[in-house]
Order: C-alpha cells, then structure tokens, then sequence
C-alpha cells in the first residue's frame, strides 16, 4: 500500500507544477514570463513542502487499508497536519481582506513575523484541539474522510474570499498589488488539490483489494 500512497502523493506534485503556470496566467494577465517561477528556489520549497503535508495526510490511510494498526495512533498525524493546512487557510483569507482594506500594520518585518509566528501557533492549536474533539468517536476511517471533507470546504471558502479579493485590488494603480490575495489563491487551490489526497488512495486500494480478490468459484468439477 506504501507505493500507491507515494503514487498519490507524486499526482499531487505533478499537478501542483503543471498547473503553476496556467494560475500565474490567471491571476497576472500581463505577466510577461510565467515560466520563471520555476527558477525560483522558493517554489520548489513551497512544492516539497505541500508534497509532504499529502504524504503526511496519507499515513493513516495507508496503514488503515493494510490492516496493520487499528488503534486511532495514526490519525494524530492527519489531525496536526490537517490542523496546521486549515490555519493557512485562515491566514490566507485574513491577508486578501487585509489586502483590500488596504491597511498598514506600521511595524517593522522582524515584529510582524512575531505576530504571524503567535497567530499561527494559536489558530493551528486551535483547530487542532477543534478537530481531535470532532473526531474522536468516529472510526479512524471516517475520521480520515471527514478531514479531507474539511479541508475542501475550507479551501471553497478561503477562495470565496481570495478571488474576489484579487481581482479588486488587481484594479488598483499600485506597485505589488494582489501580492497577498495571489498567495490566499495559491494557498486555496493547493489545499483543495490535497484534499482530494486520502479519496484518491482509498479508491487505488479499494480497487487493487478487489482485483487481488480470487474469483468464485463455480462449484463445478469437470466430468
């Protein structure tokens, strides 16, 4: 099972840089090379890092359909790392409305990466103490279903919001602007792609248990 979850997981990156560049296209039409993201070492840090979090989102799938661990252990992996995605979400919906509104934090970099630093621990214990009390009478199955379905309903809102975001403050004449509601569409986009993470592999193992099933027999012997 472990290979057809890394299976996954490369779809996942596959289709994060595949659709890189149509996105760039979207969200900047006059971008004159889009293509130069990919010679930036903060993409490919930005691609290895949301590769692991899908790895790490299908740990507790892997050993649930290989039948090696019954116990809710593997799902606090699911529930950290679900957590911590579902706090970018936030971050990335509070930035495009702060995008908008225009508003200046007045500090200096070292003091804003503080308070980003503090918000971020706060909402990703939050939600992590939000989803281990949601999901701790369910099966660790349903508990897994259930993360993923919560990831893709945060991703639809958080792009509810950064979209619409975008596209006002792409009208404004100002330097950069769209900078942090394009980070709030790529980090919505990203989220939504890996939510679809642990349907993919249960459908890979759902469907290799069934061909590895023998077939019935008949029940008859040859005369």
């Amino acid at each position: 099972m472990k290979r057809w979850g890394l299976l996954t997981a490369g779809l996942y990156a596959a289709a994060l840089v595949i659709l890189t560049i149509p996105v760039i296209e979207a969200a900047f039409p006059n971008a004159t090379r889009p293509d130069l993201a990919y010679s930036w070492w903060g993409y490919w840090v930005w691609i290895a890092f949301m590769t692991l979090c899908a790895v790490l989102l299908i740990v507790a799938p892997v050993r649930i359909a290989g039948g090696r661990d019954r116990s809710r252990r593997p799902l606090a992996i699911t529930v950290v790392v679900t957590a911590f995605l579902l706090t970018m979400l936030v971050l990335g919906a509070i930035g495009s409305i702060g995008e908008v509104l225009g508003g200046e934090s007045g500090t200096d970099g070292a003091t804003f990466l503080v308070r980003l630093a503090a918000l971020t621990v706060i909402l990703w214990a939050l939600w992590a103490a939000v989803l281990y009390w949601l999901t701790r009478s369910q099966t660790p199955r349903s508990a897994v279903r259930w993360g993923a379905r919560s990831l893709f309903a945060g991703s639809v809102l958080e792009l509810l919001v950064a979209v619409p975001s975008h596209i006002v403050v792409r009208h404004r004449d100002q330097c950069c602007a769209g900078i942090y509601t394009f980070v709030g569409l790529v980090t919505g986009i990203s989220v939504m792609l890996l939510s679809f993470g642990p349907g993919v592999f249960f459908l890979f193992s759902e469907r290799m248990s069934k061909i590895k099933q023998p077939a019935p027999s008949t029940g008859q012997t040859e005369s």
